[in-house]
């Protein structure tokens, strides 16, 4: 289990690795969890890459979707950051601070402050 810059045993409890560097919750792709700026290893909490430009506000809402590294940013917008490439694939205004973020079929589905869902497609040619 990860909760900020830290892992735990899910059945003991017990503390794997404690990072000071690292906070907010990470998104998490088989055995690595992707932190703003970085990727790291689940089991020895060990950096094994930095993301150049792939960086997030801290504790903004983030979530991995296939190649794509999503978040909010304060303005508010939504980006799309594709981690294959290394590069932004695209960023969109939002109409209201997000709230939360789901993936679902190809779509991200924000959660607005403003009591409203907005709906995008992960692919750039929609």
């Amino acid at each position: 289990v990860a909760l900020g810059g830290q892992a735990f045993d899910a059945l003991t409890g017990e503390l794997i690795w404690r990072r000071t560097d690292l906070g907010g919750t990470p998104a998490v792709r088989g055995e690595a969890l992707c932190y703003p700026g970085r990727w790291v290893d689940l089991f020895t909490g060990r950096t094994v890459a930095e993301a150049d430009g792939e960086a997030p506000p801290a504790g903004a809402p983030h979530l991995l979707a296939g190649d794509l590294h999503l978040w909010v940013t304060p303005e508010p917008a939504l980006v799309a950051w594709d981690a294959a490439r290394r590069e932004l694939r695209w960023s969109v205004p939002l109409p209201a601070p997000a709230v939360a973020m789901a993936p679902a079929d190809g779509w991200i589905f924000v959660t607005l402050a403003d009591g409203s869902l907005a709906a995008y497609s992960t692919t750039a040619s929609e």
